[in-house]
Protein backbone atom coordinates (compact mmCIF):
# COMPACT_ATOMS: atom_id res chain seq x y z
CA UNK A 1 0.00 0.00 0.00
CA UNK A 2 1.41 3.39 -0.97
CA UNK A 3 1.80 6.24 1.52
CA UNK A 4 0.59 9.58 0.20
CA UNK A 5 2.89 12.58 0.42
CA UNK A 6 1.43 16.01 0.98
CA UNK A 7 1.75 17.93 -2.30
CA UNK A 8 1.08 21.20 -0.43
CA UNK A 9 4.59 20.94 1.01
CA UNK A 10 6.17 21.35 -2.42
CA UNK A 11 5.63 22.78 -5.88
CA UNK A 12 3.46 19.92 -7.21
CA UNK A 13 2.44 16.31 -6.65
CA UNK A 14 5.26 13.78 -7.05
CA UNK A 15 5.48 11.47 -10.07
CA UNK A 16 5.39 8.50 -7.67
CA UNK A 17 4.25 7.89 -4.11
CA UNK A 18 6.02 5.86 -1.45
CA UNK A 19 5.63 2.18 -2.36
CA UNK A 20 5.24 2.80 -6.10
CA UNK A 21 7.43 2.38 -9.20
CA UNK A 22 8.09 5.14 -11.71
CA UNK A 23 10.28 5.86 -14.75
CA UNK A 24 12.41 8.83 -13.67
CA UNK A 25 15.27 10.86 -15.13
CA UNK A 26 18.70 11.17 -13.49
CA UNK A 27 19.58 14.86 -13.10
CA UNK A 28 22.91 14.52 -11.34
CA UNK A 29 25.34 11.86 -10.12
CA UNK A 30 27.34 12.69 -7.00
CA UNK A 31 29.29 11.14 -4.13
CA UNK A 32 26.13 10.03 -2.27
CA UNK A 33 24.39 8.61 -5.32
CA UNK A 34 22.21 9.96 -8.09
CA UNK A 35 19.44 12.56 -7.85
CA UNK A 36 16.30 11.98 -9.89
CA UNK A 37 13.52 14.32 -10.96
CA UNK A 38 10.29 13.12 -9.40
CA UNK A 39 8.26 16.29 -9.82
CA UNK A 40 9.13 17.97 -6.51
CA UNK A 41 11.49 20.84 -5.68
CA UNK A 42 13.77 18.50 -3.74
CA UNK A 43 15.07 15.75 -6.03
CA UNK A 44 14.89 12.07 -5.12
CA UNK A 45 18.08 10.32 -4.00
CA UNK A 46 19.09 7.00 -5.56
CA UNK A 47 21.90 5.82 -3.24
CA UNK A 48 24.88 4.00 -4.75
CA UNK A 49 23.99 0.98 -2.61
CA UNK A 50 20.55 0.82 -4.25
CA UNK A 51 21.82 0.91 -7.83
CA UNK A 52 21.62 -2.44 -9.62
CA UNK A 53 24.06 -0.92 -12.14
CA UNK A 54 25.75 2.50 -12.39
CA UNK A 55 23.24 5.07 -13.65
CA UNK A 56 24.04 7.94 -15.98
CA UNK A 57 23.02 11.57 -15.98
CA UNK A 58 20.27 12.32 -18.50
CA UNK A 59 19.06 8.71 -18.68
CA UNK A 60 15.78 7.42 -17.24
CA UNK A 61 15.28 4.32 -15.11
CA UNK A 62 12.45 2.42 -13.48
CA UNK A 63 12.83 2.83 -9.72
CA UNK A 64 10.94 1.82 -6.58
CA UNK A 65 10.27 4.68 -4.16
CA UNK A 66 10.44 3.95 -0.43
CA UNK A 67 11.06 5.65 2.93
CA UNK A 68 14.58 5.26 4.27
CA UNK A 69 14.31 4.28 7.93
CA UNK A 70 17.65 5.85 8.93
CA UNK A 71 17.02 9.30 7.46
CA UNK A 72 13.19 9.23 7.42
CA UNK A 73 13.34 10.60 3.87
CA UNK A 74 12.04 9.25 0.55
CA UNK A 75 14.70 7.51 -1.56
CA UNK A 76 14.54 5.08 -4.46
CA UNK A 77 16.12 1.92 -5.82
CA UNK A 78 16.72 0.19 -9.15
CA UNK A 79 17.11 -3.09 -7.24
CA UNK A 80 13.44 -3.81 -7.70
CA UNK A 81 13.78 -7.43 -6.56
CA UNK A 82 14.84 -6.16 -3.10
CA UNK A 83 11.50 -4.40 -2.68
CA UNK A 84 8.99 -6.34 -4.79
CA UNK A 85 8.32 -10.10 -4.61
CA UNK A 86 8.92 -12.29 -7.66
CA UNK A 87 6.07 -14.62 -6.69
CA UNK A 88 2.34 -14.14 -6.13
CA UNK A 89 -0.40 -16.11 -4.40
CA UNK A 90 -3.27 -14.30 -6.12
CA UNK A 91 -2.25 -14.34 -9.79
CA UNK A 92 -3.58 -17.11 -12.04
CA UNK A 93 -2.62 -18.24 -15.58
CA UNK A 94 -4.61 -16.29 -18.14
CA UNK A 95 -5.24 -13.36 -15.80
CA UNK A 96 -5.01 -9.90 -17.38
CA UNK A 97 -2.57 -7.51 -15.67
CA UNK A 98 -0.97 -4.10 -16.14
CA UNK A 99 2.77 -4.15 -16.82
CA UNK A 100 5.58 -1.64 -16.45
CA UNK A 101 8.64 -2.71 -18.47
CA UNK A 102 11.49 -2.33 -16.01
CA UNK A 103 14.75 -4.02 -17.01
CA UNK A 104 16.48 -6.43 -19.38
CA UNK A 105 17.45 -9.93 -18.33
CA UNK A 106 19.35 -12.70 -20.15
CA UNK A 107 16.00 -14.37 -20.98
CA UNK A 108 13.92 -11.31 -21.83
CA UNK A 109 12.41 -8.40 -19.93
CA UNK A 110 11.51 -7.94 -16.28
CA UNK A 111 8.17 -6.21 -15.72
CA UNK A 112 6.37 -4.85 -12.68
CA UNK A 113 2.93 -6.50 -12.44
CA UNK A 114 0.04 -4.31 -11.22
CA UNK A 115 2.61 -2.30 -9.26
CA UNK A 116 3.24 -4.99 -6.66
CA UNK A 117 5.36 -7.90 -7.96
CA UNK A 118 7.79 -8.88 -10.74
CA UNK A 119 7.51 -11.23 -13.70
CA UNK A 120 9.37 -12.16 -16.88
CA UNK A 121 8.48 -11.70 -20.55
CA UNK A 122 10.58 -14.10 -22.62
CA UNK A 123 12.51 -12.71 -25.61
CA UNK A 124 11.04 -15.37 -27.90
CA UNK A 125 7.54 -14.01 -27.14
CA UNK A 126 8.39 -10.70 -28.78
CA UNK A 127 8.30 -9.46 -32.34
CA UNK A 128 10.35 -6.37 -31.46
CA UNK A 129 12.27 -4.99 -28.44
CA UNK A 130 10.31 -3.39 -25.61
CA UNK A 131 10.96 0.08 -24.23
CA UNK A 132 11.90 0.61 -20.58
CA UNK A 133 9.25 2.61 -18.76
CA UNK A 134 6.54 1.48 -21.18
CA UNK A 135 3.19 0.58 -19.62
CA UNK A 136 1.07 -2.02 -21.36
CA UNK A 137 -1.56 -4.66 -20.93
CA UNK A 138 -0.32 -8.21 -20.40
CA UNK A 139 -1.37 -11.66 -19.27
CA UNK A 140 -0.04 -14.22 -16.83
CA UNK A 141 1.24 -17.02 -19.02
CA UNK A 142 2.25 -19.45 -16.28
CA UNK A 143 3.25 -19.75 -12.64
CA UNK A 144 6.44 -21.82 -12.47
CA UNK A 145 7.14 -24.54 -9.91
CA UNK A 146 9.28 -22.08 -7.93
CA UNK A 147 6.38 -19.60 -7.86
CA UNK A 148 7.92 -17.13 -10.31
CA UNK A 149 5.69 -15.58 -12.93
CA UNK A 150 5.95 -15.91 -16.70
CA UNK A 151 4.18 -13.16 -18.64
CA UNK A 152 2.91 -12.60 -22.16
CA UNK A 153 1.88 -9.46 -24.00
CA UNK A 154 0.10 -11.55 -26.64
CA UNK A 155 -3.42 -12.73 -25.89
CA UNK A 156 -4.10 -15.39 -28.51
CA UNK A 157 -7.72 -16.38 -27.88
CA UNK A 158 -9.24 -19.31 -29.81
CA UNK A 159 -10.92 -16.83 -32.18
CA UNK A 160 -7.66 -14.96 -32.78
CA UNK A 161 -5.81 -18.25 -33.29
CA UNK A 162 -8.35 -19.36 -35.89
CA UNK A 163 -8.05 -16.03 -37.68
CA UNK A 164 -4.24 -16.26 -37.77
CA UNK A 165 -4.38 -19.86 -38.97
CA UNK A 166 -6.64 -18.86 -41.84
CA UNK A 167 -4.31 -15.99 -42.77
CA UNK A 168 -1.39 -18.43 -42.88
CA UNK A 169 -3.34 -20.79 -45.14
CA UNK A 170 -4.33 -17.91 -47.41
CA UNK A 171 -0.72 -16.74 -47.63
CA UNK A 172 0.42 -20.27 -48.46
CA UNK A 173 -2.10 -20.50 -51.31
CA UNK A 174 -1.04 -17.07 -52.53
CA UNK A 175 2.61 -18.19 -52.58
CA UNK A 176 1.99 -21.44 -54.40
CA UNK A 177 1.80 -23.67 -51.35
CA UNK A 178 5.14 -22.84 -49.71
CA UNK A 179 6.18 -20.01 -47.37
CA UNK A 180 9.77 -19.40 -46.17
CA UNK A 181 8.72 -18.89 -42.55
CA UNK A 182 9.06 -21.81 -40.17
CA UNK A 183 9.26 -22.22 -36.40
CA UNK A 184 13.00 -21.52 -36.80
CA UNK A 185 12.52 -18.15 -38.53
CA UNK A 186 13.37 -14.91 -36.75
CA UNK A 187 10.74 -12.99 -34.83
CA UNK A 188 11.41 -9.97 -37.07
CA UNK A 189 10.71 -11.92 -40.30
CA UNK A 190 7.50 -13.39 -38.89
CA UNK A 191 6.28 -10.01 -37.66
CA UNK A 192 7.02 -8.40 -41.05
CA UNK A 193 4.55 -10.77 -42.75
CA UNK A 194 1.85 -11.49 -40.15
CA UNK A 195 2.29 -8.73 -37.51
CA UNK A 196 2.29 -11.30 -34.67
CA UNK A 197 4.88 -12.63 -32.25
CA UNK A 198 6.98 -15.69 -33.01
CA UNK A 199 5.29 -17.51 -30.14
CA UNK A 200 1.82 -16.93 -31.61
CA UNK A 201 2.99 -17.93 -35.07
CA UNK A 202 4.53 -21.16 -33.78
CA UNK A 203 1.30 -21.96 -31.94
CA UNK A 204 -0.76 -21.40 -35.08
CA UNK A 205 1.40 -23.47 -37.44
CA UNK A 206 1.65 -26.19 -34.80
CA UNK A 207 -2.15 -26.40 -34.82
CA UNK A 208 -2.23 -26.53 -38.62
CA UNK A 209 0.34 -29.32 -38.59
CA UNK A 210 -1.73 -31.35 -36.10
CA UNK A 211 -4.70 -30.97 -38.43
CA UNK A 212 -2.59 -32.38 -41.26
CA UNK A 213 -2.91 -29.20 -43.32
CA UNK A 214 0.75 -28.22 -43.49
CA UNK A 215 4.25 -29.63 -43.13
CA UNK A 216 6.90 -27.76 -41.15
CA UNK A 217 10.49 -27.75 -42.41
CA UNK A 218 13.37 -25.88 -40.72
CA UNK A 219 13.39 -23.40 -43.59
CA UNK A 220 9.75 -23.20 -44.63
CA UNK A 221 6.17 -24.45 -44.23
CA UNK A 222 4.12 -25.94 -47.05
CA UNK A 223 0.65 -27.22 -47.73
CA UNK A 224 0.32 -31.00 -47.59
Amino acid sequence: MSIKLDPMNDRSAPLAQIGECAYLEVLEVGPYGAFLDWGLRKNLLLPHSEQAYPVKEGRRYVVFVYMDEQTDRPVCSTKLHHHLPETSLWLKPGQEVELLIAAKSPLGYKAVIDGNCLGLIYEQELSQPLQFGERMRGWVKAIRDDGKIDLSINNLTPAARDELSQRILDKLKERGGRLPLSDKSSAEDIHAVFKVSKSNYKSAIGGLKKQGLIRIDPGYIELT
